[in-house]
């Protein structure tokens, strides 16, 4: 059966015999599937108890859970079933597989029940089993890097990091002795999911279309893939002190990350993909 490997080349399954089931032989599979399936499920319940059809206790209410659910947990089911996969081709080396990648997804799970359900048995320990996936998640991925010591994959690490940090305030802006705002909290995850995108999109977009319409590669420009990333890394930063910043340095960046981005995918030769249907998924990302 041919498979579009996490490298862009399309290969025949290997049917060697395996020790544990198949959808736990790489992160993507169980995180892609049960991080769509959570998607499809849960902004309908959210619309229908928005609506007052359904009655649903979310952590936070309806629209806090929301928010919270859309940046962490669906887009970080998504990034680590990426992540946990691509760095196995990166270094060579097994990441997360088995028993240990069914742990991890259980976390990610259970974060996912009780938040929308608040079960007695964990009403005390919510907080908590919702911030264990991200820091676990950077273990495993570090791991494999610093073995094989390959630098300048590292800092996908710091990134999670951040993320889970970011996470951890926006349960504390739910407090009601908090001054943090969760919604500005939210804004900042939005631009710092857009540059886990940018930087991911810069390494595999291009390699997607090569490799499956046939076409020549196009080199990158080192300026351009400076910028693109740089401009988003600085909108961040100004999303996250937008009460210090000034509004006219907070429109600029906006403006040379939005025009960068634009102008770097449009290089990626999208229309040459119109033919392969294999590789629209990874450009629907950039919509």
């Amino acid at each position: 059966m041919a498979l579009l490997q996490i490298d862009g080349s399309i290969t025949e399954e290997n049917n060697t015999k395996r020790h544990h089931p198949a959808f736990l032989k790489a992160a993507f599979r169980p995180f892609f599937l049960l991080g769509a399936a959570f998607a499809a499920l849960s902004i309908p319940a959210w619309a229908l108890s928005f609506l007052g059809l359904i009655e649903f206790k979310f952590y936070g209410g309806a629209y806090a859970w929301h928010l919270h659910e859309m940046l962490f947990g669906f887009f970080p089911a998504i990034m680590v079933g990426f992540l946990l996969t691509a760095v196995q081709t990166w270094t060579k080396r097994k990441c997360i597989e088995g028993w240990w990648l069914a742990a991890l997804v259980l976390t990610w799970l259970l974060g996912r029940i009780t938040l929308a359900f608040q079960p007695a048995i964990f009403r005390d320990y919510i907080i908590v089993i919702d911030l264990l996936f991200l820091p676990a998640c950077a273990v495993f991925l570090a791991r494999p890097i610093l073995q094989a010591k390959m630098w300048r994959n590292l800092f996908f690490v710091p990134i999670l990091l951040v993320m889970a940090m970011m996470n951890a305030v926006f349960h504390y802006s739910l407090s009601s002795d908090s001054i943090v705002d969760f919604t500005a909290i939210s804004h900042a995850m939005v631009i710092l999911a857009a540059l886990v995108m940018s930087i991911m999109g810069g390494r595999v977009f291009p390699m997607f279309t090569t490799n499956g319409a046939k076409t020549p590669r196009v080199n990158s420009i080192g300026w351009l893939e400076q910028l693109s990333i740089l401009s988003i890394v600085i909108v961040f930063i100004t999303t996250l002190t937008q009460n210090i910043a000034p509004n006219t340095l907070s429109i600029a960046v906006l403006f040379v990350a939005g025009i960068s981005n634009i102008f770097r995918a449009l290089r990626w030769r999208i229309w040459v993909t119109f033919q392969v249907p294999l590789v629209w998924s990874h450009y629907s990302l950039l919509l």
